[in-house]
């Protein structure tokens, strides 16, 4: 028995609705696997500032940062507001790493967002020790992926008075 145009016609529709779904199902998986998989890419960068800070290693420092990133601090307590560029930051910190013993730079409790698939932002709090000093405060880190590589374009952070030890 031949089927008649309009039934083949509901059949081709049906197999077009249910390809379109599948694609459509597995394009939203996919897009949450890639961005599941671009937080823990961002995670991981904040991850190796956090261990190339606390063990002075300044040019892992560095490398973790487009070469253009900015750095800004608000100690509120301490009125003292800056804003340089990256390289006038590493430059006071190869000084702090001079000066001080151990270092300890904790970074918890971090919000990551992800925006477009291109753009990231991490809040999170630091807790901050060395042999002289105590410190706590927020990071905000805005990261751009670059070429396929996320790289950090702006630091900002804002701490407590400075404890003396």
């Amino acid at each position: 028995m031949e089927k008649s145009h309009r039934l083949i016609a509901m059949d081709v529709f049906i197999a077009f609705i249910v390809i379109i779904g599948f694609s459509f199902m597995f394009g939203l998986m996919d897009g949450k696997a890639r961005a599941a998989d671009d937080i823990d890419s961002v995670n991981k960068v904040i991850d190796e500032f956090q261990e190339a800070y606390s063990s002075k290693k300044i040019q892992d420092v560095q490398n973790l940062f487009h070469y253009k990133a900015i750095v800004g601090i608000d100690f509120y307590i301490n009125k003292d507001q800056k804003i340089m560029t990256l390289i006038e930051w590493l430059d006071g910190t190869k000084e702090i790493f001079k000066e001080r013993g151990t270092i300890s730079d904790k970074l918890t409790g971090r919000e990551i967002n992800v925006h477009r698939g291109s753009l990231a932002t991490v809040v999170c709090d630091y807790d901050y020790r060395d042999g002289v000093s105590h410190q706590s405060g927020v990071d905000i880190f805005t990261l751009m992926k670059i070429k396929g590589s996320w790289k950090i374009v702006s630091l900002v952070f804002s701490g407590d008075d400075v404890k003396k030890k």
